[in-house]
């Protein structure tokens, strides 16, 4: 972590484990936007309501039901 000011605008480090819980939450508040935004400009896919998506296919392959 780092900081900067004080009325002498004074360079300050100290090394940690992990970042601060605001940090994080911040990181994936960033994060939550980046998808959804994605998302909206290339929606994913999607299988017909009435069938079964392509992973249930799949499974009741795999499984044989």
């Amino acid at each position: 972590m780092f900081n900067i000011g004080g009325k002498d605008n004074t360079y300050a480090d100290h090394d940690v484990d992990e970042p601060p819980a605001d940090a994080k939450k911040n990181l994936m508040a960033s994060a939550g936007i980046a998808i959804e935004k994605s998302l909206k400009l290339v929606p994913p896919e999607r299988e017909d309501a009435e069938g079964p998506a392509a992973v249930d296919q799949w499974l009741r392959g795999m499984i044989g039901g």
